[in-house]
């Protein structure tokens, strides 16, 4: 997960190979900074993926010391004069760029680094925010001085967010990584009445004023009404083919009266090509529909896209608006079963209209 943020600097303390492994898995591109020396000429910050192991690293076997480790007390005590290039590289993007702090806790000596990098710096100098996420202590005590470092953090410019346990934190970088992604809805959908057309093209004219937003479908009836809507709505500087993409499988057939957007061609297979495509979205918007569109629906809840079935226009959206009436937190909608919003979306015309688009921004932006 960490590997593919769409992230250009990764810090770690950690000697091990996991995230170059992690790295190679999902074929990223990207460059390791091991040793102080190799700052000279490696760093080029905002370019591509770089992995900084500030704490040295094991050779690719896994059986040897590609840099000296920092291990003990004193070695803690000395790395800024020990390491100044790290240091310093550490620092600058410290005061500069955002981090989020993982695996980090209160007994952990990096934790007393990052203080000391904090007040290092000037409290009248501008600085990014920066955040960490820590499991909660459950012994009084502990949970006492736990407190005490959050302060400490919060002085330091780190946000603390406090979790029961570690499965929370996949929760929220799997949150991150849907954030993250381009601004895009996939539409699914297919055979359309007048009705349950007409609440369509109102979600598309309505949406084309946020001008971040792009389309991806697999085609079909919704798909291309949604996209014809969406489209006459821009003004003609603010259309780009690219806003509106269509994908397809070699050999498919395409009957358009007007062309709209980008048609894709493709040699994968449907599976393959679903499993390409739909985890590029934030957001569905699931319109009418049958059995394909529930597979469809089904592969982006399982990718954390936000799944908003418009049950007024019949079909797939409204069994999945059944399904989930009293769990719309199980389609990765942030809106509760007894929310307005949520009922609305089964009521035909403008209501149905209005509570998809409300709970489509929410899920993409807020």
């Amino acid at each position: 997960m960490l590997a593919e943020l769409p992230l250009f600097d990764y810090w770690t303390t950690n000697y091990d190979n996991l995230l170059e492994r992690a790295m190679t898995d999902t074929d990223q591109l990207y460059s390791r900074i091991v040793a102080d020396a190799a700052l000279e000429t490696q760093v080029q910050v905002g370019s591509s993926k770089q992995l900084f192991k500030m704490h040295g690293s094991l050779n690719s076997a896994g059986n040897d010391w590609e840099s000296p480790p920092v291990l003990t007390r004193s070695h803690f005590e000395t790395y800024e004069a020990d390491h100044p290039r790290f240091w310093a590289q550490l620092r600058a993007q410290f005061l500069t760029r955002s981090f989020l702090f993982l695996g980090l806790s209160f007994e952990d000596p990096n934790l007393n680094v990052l203080l000391r990098l904090a007040r290092s710096l000037d409290r009248a100098t501008p600085r990014a925010m920066h955040w960490a996420i820590m499991k909660q202590e459950g012994d009084p005590t502990k949970l006492k001085l736990q407190a005490l470092r959050i302060a400490d953090l919060r002085r330091a410019g780190i946000e603390v967010h406090l979790i029961d346990d570690y499965d929370a934190q996949d929760a929220i970088l799997a949150d991150i990584q849907t954030r993250t992604r381009n601004p895009n809805v996939f539409v699914a959908g297919s055979h359309l009445d007048a009705d349950a057309l007409s609440v369509a093209e109102q979600i598309a004219t309505q949406l084309a004023d946020d001008q971040q937003v792009a389309l991806l479908s697999f085609g079909g009836e919704a798909a291309f009404a949604f996209s014809h809507a969406f489209k006459e709505a821009l003004e003609p500087a603010e259309y780009r083919p690219e806003r509106v993409r269509h994908y397809y499988r070699q050999g498919s057939e395409i009957t358009l009266e007007e062309r709209i957007g980008t048609a894709i061609f493709t040699d994968m297979e449907l599976t393959e090509m679903r499993d390409y495509v739909i985890p590029k979205s934030r957001a569905m918007v699931v319109l009418g529909g049958g059995a394909r569109t529930l597979e469809e629906a089904e592969l982006a809840r399982s990718q954390n896209v936000a799944v908003i079935p418009v049950a007024s226009t019949g079909g797939a959206a409204h069994e999945l608006w059944t399904a989930h009436r009293d769990n719309p937190g199980a389609l990765n909608l942030p809106v509760e079963s007894t929310s307005r919003r949520w009922r609305r979306l089964v009521v035909p015309g403008t209501q149905s209209v209005q509570a998809a688009l409300q709970i489509l921004r929410a899920s993409m932006f807020e």
